[in-house]
C-alpha cells in the first residue's frame, strides 16, 4: 500500500507539473504553418526582447484589437509597430499564416484583415516570417539570412515610433515617404500629423505636417552628418543610386548599440524615451512639443527662449521691424527690413552664433555625400533661431555702417578651396595675400577677362585656388552667372559630373548657334524664362523655324535639318538626368534621318526658376540683389 500511495502521488505531481508548464513561444512562422494570434499567444524575438500579438486599443470608445510589436518586458506593452491600424479586429484572436505569396492576418471568419504580397520574381522556395531581437518583422526566404536579402520588412513601414535601425525616407522619383505618423486612441486611421523627411536645395531636413491641409508647422535644423540639429538622436544615410548613377532614394536610419531608445509622435509633439531595466518603465529624456512654430517670426527675424518671457523674435544687427507698431503689439509676421543698402563696396559679414539655419527653399548649395560645404542664401531669411548652446555660424551681409566697423584692406573674402573636399571658408584680406605670396607673378595660374587666379597655400598645408577680381571690373557677377547659364541643375547645385551633364551644355551652345541668343541675357532680361523653354514653347506649337537667327535665313538653310538640330539640344537640356541622350545617340541623331528622335519634355531651367524666385521675393533692385549674400558652412562633426 506504500508502494502504492507513493506512485500516486508521483503521478499527481507529474500530472501538476505537465498542466502548469509551457512551451515558450516561436520567433518564426513558415510557409504552410497557421499561427494563433492573441494577446498571450505572441510570436517573440530569438533574445526575448521583442514581442509580436494582438493588443487592444487604449480608449473604451473603440474596443479593438491590433496586431503590434512591443518589448517583451514591458508591463504596459507599449507599442512600437502597429499592422492593422486601419482596419482593427473586433475579437482578440487572429490566425498568421501565408497564403500563396501573401502573408496575411485572418480573423475568426477568416477574413484577411491585414496582408503584404511579396514579390518574389518567380521563386518558389518556402518562406519564413521572423521577429528578430532588433524590434524588425521581416519576410525571408528560408535560407536565406542576409538582411540584404530580406523580402520585406516593418521597419521600412513606420507608424508612430522610431527605434535604432528604423529610418525616415523618401522616394526622390516618386516623392514617396517614409514617416511617423500620429496614433489617435479613439481613432487611429485618423493620423492627425506627420514627421517626415523632405528635401530643399539638395539638403535634407525634418519637418512636421499637418496631414489635412499639408501644412508645415515645424522645420528641423539641416542634417550635418550626424544629427538634425536639436534632436538629439544620430542618424545613418543610406541612399539607392540609379543605372545613370543619380539617387533615387535617399533614407536617415536611427542609430544606437542598443535597444534601450525610442522616438514617438504624439500628436504634435516628439518625445524621445529610455527604457530602464531596474524599473522596467520608459523615462521620457528628451521633449519637444513645437512651441515654436514654423515661419513664427517674420522674414529676417530670428526666433530665442528668454527664460522669463518665453519666445522673443529679434531683428538681425541692421535691420529694423518693417512694422514698428505692430512688432510692439507681438504682431511680428512683418518680420525686419535692412536699415541701410547694401553698396557693393564696404559691406561686411556679420556672424551670427550658435543658430539653426534658415529654411533652405530657394538657397544655392555646394555639397555633396559626405564633404564639407557652403549653403548661400540671396533673398529674405525664414524660420531661423538662436539655441544658445550649439547651432552653427551664420554670415549675414550688411552695410560697414551697420556692421559697427569701417572697411579696410583686411575686408573679409570668400574663398575657394580646390582641395579634397568642396569647402567654403571666411578669410581675410591679409591672410588670403600671404597664402599667395601677395599674389605674386610666380603663383599666377591664369587670367580671365574680369580677374586673376593664383595658386595658395593655406598655414595647414592645404592648397587652394584664390580668385582676385580686378578693381576696374564689375564684371565678377556676371561672368560667374555666365557659367552657370551653361550648367544644368544637378552639376550646379549638388557638384554631381556625368557625360550626361556635359550633354547639357552642348545642348546649351546648340540652341545658342540656332538662335543667336545668349541664355544668360534672356534669363537675366525675362525674369522666370530662359531661352531653352522659349525655344521648346515654339517647337510643342510646331513653329521652331521661328526662333532661327535671322543671319541664316537664306536659300542655303534646309529646313529639316534646323528642326532636327533643335529637337535634339531640346533632348539634351532636359532636367532629369535620365530624359538626356549618350554622347553616342547624339551623333547618331545629328548624322542621319533613320532615327527616331524622341520628343522632348519642357526643360523647366533651374536658373530661370531661381531668378524668378528672387525677383518675388526681394525688394531690391537687380543691380544690388546679387550682394544679399547670406552664408553658412555645413561641416562633418
Amino acid at each position: 500500500m506504500r508502494t502504492t500511495k507513493l506512485s500516486y502521488h508521483t503521478l499527481v505531481i507529474l500530472l501538476s507539473s505537465l498542466i502548469l508548464f509551457r512551451l515558450p513561444p516561436s520567433c518564426s512562422l513558415s510557409t504552410g504553418e497557421n499561427r494563433t494570434i492573441s494577446a498571450n499567444d505572441t510570436i517573440v524575438s530569438p533574445g526575448n526582447v521583442f514581442e509580436l500579438g494582438l493588443f487592444r486599443s487604449a480608449s473604451e470608445h473603440t474596443p479593438h484589437w491590433y496586431l503590434g510589436i512591443w518589448y517583451k518586458n514591458d508591463p504596459k506593452k507599449t507599442r512600437i509597430w502597429v499592422a492593422n491600424r486601419y482596419n482593427p479586429f473586433y475579437l482578440s484572436v487572429g490566425t498568421l499564416h501565408f497564403s500563396d505569396d501573401d502573408l496575411v492576418l485572418s480573423d475568426e471568419n477568416n477574413s484577411h484583415v491585414w496582408s503584404i504580397t511579396i514579390n518574389r520574381g518567380g521563386v518558389r522556395s518556402p518562406m519564413v516570417a521572423q521577429l528578430l531581437d532588433n524590434g524588425n518583422f521581416v519576410v525571408k526566404d528560408s535560407n536565406n539570412d542576409d538582411p540584404d536579402g530580406f523580402l520585406w520588412q516593418s521597419f521600412d513601414f513606420p507608424t508612430d515610433t522610431l527605434v535604432p535601425g528604423m529610418k525616415l525616407g523618401m522616394d526622390l522619383k516618386t516623392g514617396t515617404k517614409e514617416a511617423l505618423t500620429s496614433w489617435d486612441p479613439d481613432n487611429p486611421s485618423n493620423t492627425g500629423y506627420s514627421f517626415q523627411l523632405e528635401n530643399q536645395a539638395g539638403l535634407y531636413e525634418l519637418f512636421l505636417v499637418v496631414q489635412e491641409t499639408s501644412k508645415h508647422i515645424y522645420r528641423s535644423d539641416l542634417w550635418d552628418g550626424i544629427r538634425f540639429g536639436d534632436i538629439p538622436l544620430e542618424f545613418s544615410p543610406t541612399y539607392v543610386t540609379s543605372v545613370w548613377g543619380d539617387v533615387s532614394y535617399v533614407g536617415f536610419v536611427m542609430t544606437g548599440k542598443n535597444n534601450n531608445s525610442r522616438l514617438t509622435l504624439a500628436g504634435d509633439s516628439l518625445e524621445l524615451f529610455t527604457w530602464i531595466p531596474e524599473t522596467m518603465q520608459w523615462i521620457s529624456s528628451w521633449y519637444h512639443s513645437y512651441g515654436i512654430f514654423y515661419h513664427t517670426c517674420g522674414a529676417n527675424s530670428y526666433s530665442s527662449k528668454n527664460t522669463t518671457s518665453g519666445l522673443q523674435c529679434n531683428c538681425i544687427k541692421g535691420f529694423d521691424p518693417a512694422f514698428r507698431e505692430n512688432w510692439a503689439l507681438k504682431d511680428l509676421q512683418g518680420g525686419c527690413q535692412r536699415k541701410t543698402r547694401l553698396n557693393c563696396t564696404g559691406d561686411q559679414f556679420l556672424q551670427l552664433k550658435n543658430m539653426k539655419l534658415p529654411d533652405t527653399g530657394g538657397a544655392y548649395v555646394g555639397i555633396g555625400k559626405g564633404q564639407v560645404g557652403c549653403v548661400m542664401w540671396t533673398g529674405t531669411l525664414n524660420d531661423f533661431q538662436n539655441y544658445g548652446v550649439g547651432g552653427r555660424d551664420l554670415y549675414v551681409k550688411v552695410a560697414a555702417i551697420d556692421h559697427g566697423s569701417r572697411s579696410t584692406n583686411n575686408a573679409t573674402v570668400m574663398n575657394e578651396v580646390a582641395g579634397g573636399q568642396t569647402k567654403f571658408d571666411l578669410m581675410s584680406f591679409t591672410d588670403v595675400a600671404e597664402a599667395t605670396n601677395h599674389f605674386s607673378e610666380a603663383n599666377k595660374l591664369g587670367e580671365g577677362g574680369f580677374g586673376v587666379v593664383y595658386k595658395g597655400t593655406l598655414p595647414n598645408k592645404t592648397t587652394v585656388a584664390v580668385k582676385r577680381l580686378a578693381i576696374t571690373s564689375s564684371q565678377g557677377i556676371n561672368e560667374f552667372k555666365t557659367e552657370v547659364g551653361y550648367m544644368s541643375e544637378e552639376y550646379a547645385l549638388h557638384g554631381k559630373m556625368s557625360e550626361r551633364s556635359d550633354i547639357f551644355s552642348f545642348g546649351v551652345n546648340l540652341l545658342e548657334i540656332v538662335t543667336g541668343k545668349r541664355n544668360i541675357e534672356f534669363c537675366n532680361y525675362y525674369h522666370g524664362d530662359s531661352m531653352l523653354d522659349y525655344v521648346w514653347r515654339h517647337f510643342d506649337e510646331g513653329n521652331s523655324l521661328q526662333v532661327v537667327d535671322p543671319n541664316f535665313v537664306d536659300s542655303s538653310l534646309v529646313e529639316e535639318e534646323v528642326v532636327r538640330c533643335i529637337q535634339v539640344a531640346l533632348l539634351c537640356v532636359q532636367q532629369d538626368v535620365d530624359d538626356r541622350p549618350s554622347t553616342e545617340s547624339v551623333a547618331l541623331m545629328l548624322a542621319t534621318t533613320m532615327m527616331e528622335i524622341p520628343v522632348p519634355k519642357k526643360p523647366n531651367y533651374f536658373y530661370a526658376r531661381f531668378l524668378s524666385d528672387m525677383a518675388s521675393s526681394s525688394t531690391v533692385k537687380e543691380s544690388t540683389s546679387i550682394n544679399q549674400v547670406t552664408l553658412s558652412s555645413i561641416v562633418n562633426r
